[in-house]
């Protein structure tokens, strides 16, 4: 007895051992499938709970909008898809749209200049004896 017919048994005919062959081909194929999808879903998850990650808990002791900080958990989203392949032009628009709002906050919280913040110390020790007299 060979070793095939101790693995497999024996088959009545050629015909039998190929119907055979053929389903443990599909058998193999099919798994094969099945663990290759398995690996993406494993990667893509992986990439998921990275980027999950990388978005900070803790705001800092400076105030920070909902806007703002929206808008900087969605601009470090993008970049993170941007390193792996070229953004679509919808995402290229939110982009835009992301860094016009965050600069319209930081224009919006500039301070006004003071009509004292370019004098030097002279003129500013003579400012302050004129306004104490």
């Amino acid at each position: 007895m060979s070793k095939i017919e101790s693995l497999f048994g024996k088959f009545g005919s050629n015909e039998e051992r190929e119907q055979y062959m053929l389903a443990q081909l599909q058998v193999i194929t099919n798994l094969t499938k099945t663990n290759e999808e398995m690996k993406k879903n494993i990667i893509h998850l992986e990439k998921l709970l990275k980027d999950a990650t990388k978005i900070p808990l803790v705001i800092t002791d400076s105030i920070i909008s909902n806007e703002e900080l929206i808008a900087r958990e969605q601009i470090q989203i993008l970049k993170n898809d941007s390193l792996e392949r070229a953004l679509t032009l919808e995402e290229t628009r939110k982009l835009d749209t992301y860094v016009k709002i965050i600069l319209s906050l930081q224009e919006n919280n500039k301070k006004p200049m003071s009509s004292v913040s370019g004098l030097d110390a002279k003129a500013l020790l003579k400012l302050v004896e004129t306004d104490g007299n």
